[in-house]
């Protein structure tokens, strides 16, 4: 049995709705997709990628493309990103950068421009779960379980149901945005080496 054949049964198990097929569970998995990936900033999800910048300034997104964290020139300072509206304006867009449709358009003059490659990390679309386990269904089970509960309650008309229960996945996707947050910041605890003749001194009192 698939990962997916068993995330289904999963679902039915917990909606109470064992008379459900396989296509229609299969559509609650697909709306819980949707309707988290415009929530889900985590870490989990964010790559890095090199790209040539084209002779137009221009740079195609990834095909899994949904929200960039940054971009920069391989080893140089990240750009600073403007809107769209805002950037067409500016008299100087050196180490700018704007999104036009599924396009990143780099500002300033560039030289040598066939040759300028930049790095953007970016975070992907949560991928399609067709078989093998995906890293929202592997590290964030509940969320991803719960979206497709709520997806079922709408389906049933248990409405007060669907909404209580995607407030719930809400709050979790909120923490797990804030933990991706607080992991990049730092991922140990900080200690201060006390020095020798002060720590002798502490000891001397205790």
């Amino acid at each position: 049995m698939s990962d997916f054949t068993t995330f289904l049964s999963d679902i039915r198990t917990w909606g109470l709705r064992p008379d459900l097929d396989d296509p229609t569970v299969t559509t609650f998995v697909r709306m819980a997709e949707t309707t988290l990936d415009t929530q889900m900033m985590v870490r989990e999800a964010m790559q890095i990628v090199n790209a040539t910048i084209g002779s137009n300034g221009r740079v195609s997104l990834p095909p899994d493309f949904n929200r960039v964290d940054y971009v920069r020139p391989v080893n140089g300072t990240p750009y600073h990103f403007v809107v769209k509206d805002d950037f067409f304006q500016m008299d100087n867009t050196w180490q700018h950068y704007t999104l036009i449709g599924d396009q990143i358009l780099i500002g300033g003059t560039l030289s040598d421009v066939d040759t300028l490659t930049i790095e953007m990390n970016y975070y992907r679309r949560i991928p399609k779960f067709t078989d093998d386990s995906t890293w929202l269904h592997q590290y964030y089970y509940n969320i991803f379980l719960q979206a497709c509960l709520s997806a079922l309650f709408q389906f049933s008309q248990e409405f007060e149901r669907a909404t209580a229960v995607a407030n719930v996945v809400a709050g979790w996707v909120a923490d797990a945005n804030m933990n991706s947050i607080n992991s990049q910041i730092t991922t140990s605890v900080l200690t201060k080496r006390v020095p020798k003749r002060l720590g002798n001194a502490i000891n001397s009192f205790r």
